[in-house]
């Protein structure tokens, strides 16, 4: 719609629209935001907090510091959007060849990463050209999702193992043994690890981003509330109305952990 034919501003018109749009994310652990045109040059967020450590520091406190930072934007009045790039901890399951049972079937350790790839990937088999189409589309052999998307389903999976790479010894001499076909779950153990996380740097140093956006309020003047309950004692959280400009703050008091 265009300016002239609607009541209200694009910035009230998401303050409106906001508390709905948070509420259905919330019933379905979502995280959502409401992004808005910056007036001026394009920025990554509003407010943006960098958490930076020391040497010795374990890029892990860095994290933790970046969600005390998140936890007391959370809290501050008319600040939303509150995210991170602190990546939430994924599984990652790693098979382990028992390599003198796979060289007894045949089978190489490049046969076991290739089967798993093509149940989880899938590999193009081959191209499909449809008239009217301007670009052949390709064809991906893959398992379904309710049949790979556990450990005991891959477990289940098949290998063929190759000729000739196993011998019967017999009264005359060797022969090529039938091709034996084994299941993936008698050649290993899947065992449960987990996924790495991301690293950022900016100027060659280690960083972890907050971001947040303001909803009817100047973000340096939530930045400043923030930053003046930083080291404090817990208090009486004054609110919103009672600060001033000689008087910064919430009395929300919040640290950083050691060395961030």
């Amino acid at each position: 719609m265009r300016k002239r034919e609607r009541a209200q501003q694009s910035h009230e018109i998401a303050l409106r629209l906001r508390p709905a749009i948070e509420a259905a994310a919330a019933r379905w652990g979502a995280n959502v935001k409401v992004v808005e045109v910056p007036p001026g040059p394009p920025v990554i967020s509003t407010i943006t907090a960098e958490i930076y450590g020391a040497a010795g520091v374990p890029y892990r406190r860095l994290q933790e510091a970046a969600l005390r930072v998140a936890d007391r934007l959370r809290r501050e009045p008319l600040v939303v959007d509150v995210d991170t790039t602190v990546e939430a901890d994924q599984p990652r399951l790693i098979f382990a060849v028992d390599k003198e049972k796979a060289a007894l079937s045949g089978i190489a350790t490049e046969d076991v990463a290739q089967t798993v790839r093509l149940a989880l990937d899938g590999m193009p088999a081959t191209r499909l050209h449809v008239p009217g189409e301007v670009n052949p589309l390709d064809v991906v052999l893959r398992l379904p999702r309710a049949t790979r998307s556990s450990a005991e389903d891959l477990h289940a999976l098949y290998l063929k193992g190759r000729p000739g790479y196993v011998q019967v010894r017999e009264a005359g001499g060797l022969r090529a043994a039938p091709i034996p076909i084994v299941q993936l779950g008698e050649l290993g153990r899947f065992r449960v690890s987990r996924r790495e996380q991301t690293i950022y740097h900016k100027n060659l140093e280690r960083v972890v981003y907050v971001f947040a956006e303001t909803a009817g309020r100047a973000p340096a003047e939530a930045i400043i509330d923030v930053g003046a309950d930083e080291g404090a004692g817990a208090s009486a959280v004054r609110p919103l109305a009672e600060r001033t400009f000689f008087r910064n703050g919430g009395g929300d008091g919040w640290t950083l952990p050691a060395g961030t």
